[in-house]
Parts: C-alpha cells; sequence; structure tokens
C-alpha cells in the first residue's frame, strides 16, 4: 500500500484494485458521453438551423427566458441546464446573423459589419469556453501534513522586489517570517540593490539576495535566486503579499503526492481597487479579480489546468528545473512557466482559501499598466508557444490556457459593441441589415440567457455588466497592445506595478480618461443631434433608429461609470484599515482596564468599541490580544468618540511612538491569523441592482465620507444650568447636549457680549450639581432670540472627567478593573503618563452636592431643543451660587446690571433659517395648547417643555400675561407631578 493523497486533498490508501475500479468507471463514462454527444449534435443542428416564422421564434425566446429565469431562482443547482439553453440560444443567434444580417453592399458597411460579427463570434466564443471552464466546481479541503516533522519537505520562500516602499516589504517579510513551518527560509531577492532593504534584511532575520543586473526583470531574479539556494519548494510571494501563519502548513501537504508541481491559492486584496473606491460600491460589488480566483481556478483545478498566478503559490524546484526556471520569453512568466510544467505530465493543485492578502492598485493609471502587462504576455504566450499546438498538454488543458489567454483580446471586440451604434447614427454605415424588431428577438435570448448563466455560477463574485465597466475602462489600450504582440510577440516589457501610493486630494486623471471622455462626446452628440434628425428625416429607419438609439445609452452608460473611476478620490489613510474583531483592554491611569472590542486596525490606528461607555483620556493605552496566541501593546491618541446604538461607545485611535516589537506584533495580528481573509460581506449578484450600482454612478460618486472629529461624545441632553461671569452676574440657560469634554448651552441674549472663560454650574436630574471652569467658544444668535454657545471645559482632571462621566452615563458606565502587573509593566516601557489625581478603584469622588435652590421651577426638556423667543431686554439676573470651599476662587458679589447694559460687541449673525415666533411673547409668557385645554406657568410643572415645544411653531399654542386671561379663554391647568 502506498501514501497517497486524492484531489479533495484528504490523506487515503489505496490499492491496485481500487485503481482500476476508478478507471473502469471513468472509461464507462466516457463511453456514455460519447454517446450522448453522437445523439445530441443532429438534434442541436437541427434547432439552430431551423427557420421560424417570428412568432414562433419570440414563443420560443420567451419560454426560454422564464424557463431560465424560474431555475435560477427555484433550483440553482440545475445552472447546467440553463448553460444548455444559453448555448442553443446563442447558436442559433449566431447562425441566423451570419445568414440574414451581414451588410456586405458597400466596403464600409462591409468592414463595420464583418468587425462587428467577429466580435460577437469572439463573445460567443469565450462563454462557451468559460461554461466548460466552470463546468465543476469542487473546492478543495487543507492537506494535512503527516505527524513526523523530519518527513516535511524544506521550503525557501522568495520575495521579490525591485522598487516596492521598504514599509510595504516590512509587512510580507515579518508575514513571511512569522509562517509556522519549522523548516522554511525565508529570502529577499532585492532587483533594487538598495542598502534600505539589505538593512531590513538583517533586522528581520530573514536572508538577502541581489545580483549585479535586471535580466529577465521578475524571472530572471528568481531564477538567479534558484542557483543560490536549496529549498525542496519555492514559496513566492510579491512584495506587497503578507501570507498567514498557516501558509505552508495548509499547502504543503499537497506535495507529498509526487506528480504535483504547482500550487496556487487566491490573491486577496485588503484596500479597494480605483473601481471600487471612486465608484463608491466597496463592500456592494466584487473586485475584479474574484471571479477568477474563486470561479475561474476553482474549475481549472477540476481539469488539471490551475496555473500559477505569480504569487501566493508553491512550485516544486525540481519540476521548475526541469523546464529551465521561470520562462523569460514573455512578461506573463507565471502562466507561461505554468504552460511547460503541464506539458511535462505533472499535476497543479488550486487551494480555495484566501491565505495571502497584499494591496490592489490605487490609482486608475496603475490599474491600466498593470493590465497592459497581463494582456501583453498572456497573447505573447499565444504566439509563442499556442496551447492548441503545445505537445504534452490534455484536452481540457488547451482549451483552458486558450481561453485564459482568448480573455485578453476583448479589447476590439469591446471597442467594435461601442462604435457599432455610433456608426449608424453619426456616418449612416450599417453594420447590421434590416436592423429591426427581428433582430432584437434573435439577440435578446442570447444576451438574457447568457446573463442568467453567468450569474448563477459567478454569485457574489463578479455582479452582472461590471466586466464591461472594467473592459470598457482598458479597451482602448489593450486593443493595440494586443494587435502588436500578435504581430510581433517580442515587443514590450516588463514593468513593476506600482503599490502603496497615497491619494490626499481629489485629481481626475485627463490623461488615460481621455479616450473614454471622446466615446463618450460622440455617444452624447449622436443622441442628442443625430438621432432628433433621422427620427424626423428618416420614418422608415425609425425601428433601427431606436434599436441603435438604445444601445448607444446602454453603452453611454458603462462609459460614464468607467469614466468616472479616473476621478481619484483622496484617500482618509495611508495605512489601509482592515477588518479586525479582537477582544482588547483600554489601559486607563490608575493601572485599572475597561475591556472592549477592536472593529478595524492597521498599523497607525484603529477603531475600539467599548460595549458600555467610558471616560477616555486623551492619551491612551491599548492591548490587543488574537485567538492565535499573538497579542499587542500599543499606546495612542484618541482623534475621535462617539456613542452608538444599544449603549455603545465608539472611539478611533491614532497609534504613536510604536516599537519595533510591538510594530511587528500589530503587523502579525492584522496579517496572521489563519482565518483573517474568510470573512464576505458582498450580496450575491442580482443583475437589475448591478446594473443600477453602474447607472447611479454618476451622483453616487458625489457623495462624501462624513467623518467626526469630536474626542467626546454629545448627550443630546437638556438640562438646567447657570453661567457664571467672572464679574458676579450670573444667567440661567438650559443645555442643549454635554459631553465629558464641553457643553453647548442656551442662554438669553441679554448675556451677550460673552467673556473669554466662564463657569459653568449643571443640574443634574439626580439632584445634584457640578461646577467647571470652561471657555466659550462659537456663540450663534438664534432665530428665536437665545445664544446658543458652545463652552469647552478647561483645567478638567481625570477625576471631573470620570465624575461627570457617571452622571452623564447614569449608571450605565463600564467597570474599570485593575490590569495585571506583568500588561503595567510592559505599558510603563511605553511610556504612559501617570495622572496627578488617580481615581479610586471603587467609586470617583464626586463634587459636593448642591443645595435644592437653584433656578426654580426648572425641570429637564427634551433632548436636542433649541429655546424660543425674539431678543428681549435683561432680566434681573439671578444671583450667583455660592463658591465652593477650598475648590474654587471666591465669586465677587453680584453687581446690580443697569436698565440698558452697554453692547460693545456686535450679536452674531442670525441662522439664516426662520422658525415661527409666538405673537408679542415676553420672556416668559403663559402657554395655552389647544390641542388639549391646558396652560403652563413659568416654573411650574411641564413649563420648560412646553416651552421648546412652542418654540417649534404650530397653530395649537396660544400665549397669556396672566392667569385670569388663560382661564377665561377655557383653558385649565395641568395636575400637578404629584397628583399624577
Amino acid at each position: 500500500m502506498a501514501y497517497n493523497r486524492s484531489d479533495s486533498g484528504q490523506p487515503h490508501f489505496y490499492d491496485a484494485d481500487q485503481i482500476t475500479e476508478t478507471t473502469r468507471r471513468g472509461w464507462t463514462g466516457a463511453l456514455s458521453s460519447l454517446l450522448l454527444v453522437l445523439i445530441s449534435v443532429p438534434l442541436i443542428y437541427t434547432f439552430v438551423t431551423a427557420p421560424l416564422p417570428l412568432q414562433s421564434q419570440t414563443i420560443v425566446a420567451a419560454v426560454f427566458i422564464v424557463i431560465a429565469a424560474l431555475i435560477s431562482v427555484y433550483i440553482p443547482r440545475w445552472r447546467l441546464a440553463v448553460a444548455l439553453l444559453s448555448i442553443l440560444s446563442s447558436l442559433r443567434y449566431i447562425y441566423w446573423r451570419g445568414q440574414n444580417t451581414l451588410s456586405l453592399e458597400t466596403w464600409s458597411d462591409a468592414s463595420i459589419s464583418i468587425f462587428l460579427f467577429a466580435a460577437e463570434v469572439y463573445g460567443v466564443v469565450v462563454l462557451f469556453l468559460g461554461y466548460f471552464q466552470t463546468l465543476e466546481l469542487v473546492k478543495r479541503t487543507p492537506a494535512p501534513l503527516p505527524p513526523d516533522e523530519r518527513l516535511w519537505p524544506t521550503v525557501d520562500i522568495y520575495i521579490p522586489t525591485y522598487n516596492e516602499d521598504t514599509e510595504i516589504l516590512r509587512r510580507t517579510v515579518t508575514g513571511a517570517m512569522a509562517i509556522d513551518y519549522p523548516k522554511k527560509t525565508v529570502y529577499i531577492l532585492d532587483d533594487g540593490r538598495r542598502e534600505s532593504v539589505r538593512a531590513l534584511a538583517e533586522e528581520l532575520g530573514c536572508e538577502y539576495i541581489t545580483r549585479s543586473d535586471n535580466k529577465g526583470a521578475k524571472a530572471g531574479n528568481i531564477n538567479n535566486a534558484l542557483r543560490l539556494t536549496k529549498g525542496e519548494l519555492i514559496a513566492i510571494l510579491d512584495a506587497d503579499h503578507v501570507p498567514v501563519k498557516t501558509f505552508l502548513k495548509e499547502t504543503v501537504g499537497f506535495f507529498f503526492d509526487k506528480q504535483v508541481a504547482v500550487m496556487q491559492t487566491p490573491h486577496h486584496f485588503y484596500n479597494p481597487d480605483p473601481f471600487e473606491r471612486n465608484l463608491n460600491v466597496q463592500g456592494r460589488i466584487a473586485p475584479e479579480g474574484d471571479f477568477f480566483y474563486h470561479v475561474v481556478q476553482v474549475g481549472n483545478d477540476f481539469w488539471n489546468s490551475a496555473f500559477f498566478c505569480g504569487s501566493a503559490g508553491i512550485i516544486r524546484r525540481t519540476a521548475l528545473e526541469e523546464v529551465g526556471g521561470f520562462a523569460t520569453q514573455t512578461v506573463t512568466e507565471d502562466a507561461h512557466t505554468s504552460l511547460r510544467i503541464h506539458a511535462r505530465g505533472y499535476k497543479s493543485v488550486y487551494y480555495p482559501k484566501p491565505l495571502v492578502a497584499g494591496l490592489a492598485t490605487e490609482r486608475f493609471a496603475f490599474y491600466v499598466s498593470q493590465r497592459i502587462r497581463w494582456a501583453r504576455g498572456m497573447v505573447q504566450i499565444l504566439r509563442v508557444q499556442n496551447p492548441l499546438l503545445t505537445r504534452g498538454l490534455k484536452l481540457p488543458q488547451r482549451l483552458n490556457y486558450f481561453n485564459a489567454m482568448l480573455h485578453f483580446l476583448f479589447g476590439l471586440p469591446r471597442l467594435a459593441f461601442i462604435i457599432a451604434p455610433l456608426s449608424y447614427l453619426l456616418f449612416s454605415l450599417h453594420p447590421v441589415r434590416g436592423l429591426g424588431l427581428e433582430v432584437l428577438i434573435y439577440a435578446l435570448p442570447h444576451i438574457a440567457l447568457a446573463t442568467i448563466a453567468t450569474s448563477m455560477v459567478s454569485r457574489s463574485f463578479r455582479h452582472s455588466f461590471w466586466a464591461e465597466v472594467y473592459e470598457s475602462a482598458a479597451a482602448t489600450y489593450l486593443a493595440p497592445v494586443t494587435l502588436l504582440a500578435l504581430i510581433n510577440p517580442r515587443l514590450g516589457k516588463f514593468n513593476v506595478t506600482a503599490k502603496g501610493g497615497f491619494i490626499n486630494k481629489a485629481t481626475y486623471d485627463w490623461k488615460h480618461a481621455a479616450p473614454i471622455l471622446i466615446l463618450i462626446l460622440m455617444a452624447l452628440v449622436s443622441l442628442l443631434v443625430f438621432v432628433p434628425a433621422k427620427w424626423s428625416y428618416l420614418p422608415e429607419e425609425r425601428s433601427s433608429i431606436a434599436i441603435n438609439a438604445v444601445w448607444t445609452f446602454y453603452n453611454l452608460v458603462i462609459l460614464v461609470a468607467a469614466a468616472l473611476v479616473a476621478r481619484e478620490k483622496p484617500q482618509q489613510r495611508q495605512s489601509p484599515r482592515v477588518t479586525r474583531r479582537f477582544p482588547c483592554t483600554l489601559i486607563l491611569p490608575g493601572d485599572e482596564g475597561v475591556s472592549g472590542e477592536t472593529l478595524d486596525l492597521s498599523e497607525a490606528g484603529g477603531r475600539i468599541i467599548l460595549h458600555r461607555p467610558y471616560a477616555v483620556p486623551e492619551v491612551v493605552t491599548l492591548k490587543i490580544d488574537s485567538e492565535f496566541d499573538e497579542s499587542a501593546i500599543v499606546r495612542g491618541r484618541v482623534a475621535w468618540r462617539e456613542m452608538g446604538e444599544g449603549g455603545t461607545m465608539t472611539f478611533g485611535m491614532q497609534f504613536e511612538d510604536i516599537d519595533v516589537e510591538n510594530h511587528q506584533r500589530l503587523i502579525r495580528l492584522i496579517f496572521s491569523g489563519p482565518e483573517s481573509w474568510l470573512e464576505r460581506t458582498i450580496p450575491p449578484d442580482r443583475p437589475f441592482r448591478s446594473y443600477w450600482y453602474i447607472l447611479s454612478s454618476l451622483w453616487r460618486t458625489r457623495e462624501e465620507r462624513v467623518t467626526t472629529t469630536r474626542t467626546a461624545p454629545r448627550i443630546p441632553i437638556a438640562l438646567p444650568c447657570k453661567i457664571i461671569f467672572d464679574d458676579g452676574r450670573s444667567f440661567v440657560g438650559t443645555t442643549k447636549d454635554i459631553s465629558e469634554l464641553g457643553v453647548g448651552v442656551f442662554l438669553d441674549s441679554s448675556a451677550w457680549p460673552l467673556p473669554e472663560r466662564v463657569r459653568v454650574q449643571l443640574r443634574f436630574r439626580e439632584g445634584d450639581t457640578i461646577e467647571l471652569m470652561g471657555r466659550t467658544m462659537r456663540p450663534e444668535l438664534l432665530p428665536t432670540g437665545q445664544l446658543l454657545v458652545g463652552i469647552y471645559f478647561e483645567d478638567l482632571s481625570y477625576r471631573d472627567q470620570i465624575a461627570l462621566a457617571e452622571r452623564l452615563y447614569r449608571g450605565q458606565m463600564a467597570q474599570a478593573l485593575p490590569v495585571p502587573a506583568e500588561v503595567i509593566a510592559r505599558t510603563k516601557q511605553l511610556g504612559q503618563p501617570q495622572p496627578e489625581e488617580p481615581p479610586k478603584p471603587a467609586e470617583p469622588a464626586r463634587p459636593e452636592l448642591r443645595p435644592k435652590p437653584f433656578v426654580p421651577g426648572r425641570v429637564p426638556v427634551e433632548p436636542g431643543i433649541t429655546l424660543p423667543g425674539p431678543p428681549r431686554a435683561p432680566r434681573p439676573m439671578a444671583p450667583p451660587v455660592a463658591p465652593e470651599e477650598a475648590a474654587r476662587p471666591a465669586v465677587p458679589p453680584p453687581v446690580a446690571p443697569p436698565a440698558e447694559p452697554p453692547i460693545t460687541e456686535r450679536l452674531p449673525e442670525r441662522a439664516k433659517e426662520t422658525v415661527p415666533e409666538p405673537p408679542a411673547m415676553g420672556a416668559f409668557k403663559i402657554i395655552g395648547n389647544k390641542r388639549i385645554g391646558v396652560y403652563y406657568v413659568p416654573g411650574g410643572d411641564y413649563y420648560n417643555q412646553m416651552l421648546v415645544l412652542s418654540s417649534r411653531g404650530g397653530p395649537n399654542w396660544v400665549f397669556f400675561d396672566t392667569e385670569e386671561e388663560a382661564l377665561a379663554a377655557g383653558f385649565h391647568r395641568p395636575r400637578t407631578v404629584s397628583q399624577s
């Protein structure tokens, strides 16, 4: 018996009888399939070529579309049946098009007609090859290693680099060094010959290899390292591709099958590409590469034709040396080398779990440059070593490799679909003869069934119509490149895709968007000028005009979305944030901590949630833990804080002065978790919703990200308060909102002008009072006549902050617990500042509670409501409250106000909006509510609430000077609180 592995990756033991039985079943299945094909071919030919009246064709088309739609909704596992309906409809359409609609009367008509027909044939061929490629989608499971580590093969991890930023390279090397595999060696292959990279290798403890020239680009760099190393397996990571710690343990086991020479995993990107970011569809639409890595490569694996993609894969050294190392004849050395290895009879494995994450291109220009290289390289392979003619490949491998190369010829066909309707509307050419209802009846099932079938196989990994956006964005650049590569495959050179740039302001890439903008202009002119003109002067061609107009409008929507990608939106952060939910502890002054959870992390900061609120100081220390035995302690500054649903508190943190050890720990926390990249929130494809996202791109891209800079959450709560000036005067008011660091207050306009510094007395609902010093900020005169002023608390100790927070959160505040001594020791190494007055572990000392005489008759009002009334003469001021002994400076005795206090400063301008004001309303009027027939007196129950509500205006509110007037009008006083 021999130890081997099944195609599923699970180890099993087999003998000769099992192999014979499997082979026999395989021959039986092959004969059955051959017989089925022989029977079905004549039937398919009959269906495709049979002429039908237009009415019958309409019925067939409708039946096919309805059946496919029902299957896609109710029986999605029957996707092959939908693919068969699509094949039949497409073959019938192409046959009918070739027989009836080619316009060959003039050379100009013939040129555009044949060009369009060739593009449609290309599309059908790629569609059919795609159906074959994804015929069976079976995902492999991990291949466990033998228990005896001595049997494990040695692995060399190559990280080729040329000009990438060293901080990007640091992430990758740190992740590679953290891979949990005892028999590995990490090499930086530096083609840039930089001393900074050599120093990085020494710092992180990996090997460093360079060479005197750059011959062969990336392929030559790897081939040079092959001569200098001796690992049995070669793992390759791009400079920005960071692996998880289980990368080798989950994949090396496949190589115990001696025929396996190539293993590939998906390329996952943790930042949005230009389409996602600039069109604001991140999380709604799948990134472009998802379909290839999660559908196409899975299908290739079934046919033993999954190929190496340049990174995130492993190659057996002996197989690589057998084919002469990496191919240098083309600029896509990865696919070319895989083709050669497959031609030698070796097997490949595709493991669909994302184990490596990298950076997507940040700019539209970088995206175009990368696609040009891919397209040129794949067409070069088609010319240099055509897979259809390569000996050693099996038929499925030939077809799948051919499809991979054929795909990158989409530039010319995409331009044909865009130019064809324009040629008719602008230049009166006829790409389709007799374009009318008959063409629509044949074309509609072809398009609709292809869309449904593709949507069923792509699920959430590609969304309908978005492939056309990607192709339209690059078509004008790829068309000439691929055409030249077909003519002369030796043209062109390897170019490194730029990664890691930062866009700090909005710009538009006019250079790379210019061809798209020209096509948009042509489409607009044809729709706005030529369609109305032709409609008037050529009534006999109105059906053709209508179809071409709809076709042009459809193309216009796609082109506008593609052009908007060139509008580079500014990036919020230099280091992309990655969703990471780790338990963490917020270490507070006084060696206490509050438990929380991270929401996202980067090397520069993070977002943290506390499940109950707490008073967070400006500078804090955070200990982050994980389920894979990795932790880090970072110190940073709170950038913002806000309350969330259910009483939670969320805050953003900017890390500062991270030492080397904790920086590496943080990188491992973000990138090394075995399940780091499995979470997926993109919804499945819905064709109509997908097209709506494209159609709405024009105004959705105008949405700007709203950010907050408040370092303490504002609680919308209306409380009575008193503002005390240094000269002894005081004014009563109502709070708009309160935070741990400040308060917004409504005051009477007679309080103007406001001094720079004031004392604030706040009366809480429990009856206690707290007094704080503050600085006035941003006064505003409201339309109702009140002043709205912000007051920022000054000289606020952390003890005072906690005392205020306890009153704001009213018993809902999180509990701070002692932090273990070893964590405190690590924290002190970071220089965590200690407060002068650390709070006690139990309950912080509260300021002295004030007696009842404060603001007579005031009760809490509704949160966040402005007070009513126009500017009015100053009323007698309430006497200042006696200062707290030995805690606050003495307050001078009140100064009698003059009848007309001098105003030395102009009042701030009123807000522009108007608010209905009650007629002849004085400082405190009696308020009547006509809807319930009740009146409220100043200082009585509910008066404050009614005062705020009446400021909004409305027919239900009336105002009286005396209670007698209210009683005479039929109103009565409300029941008192004690009566209720």
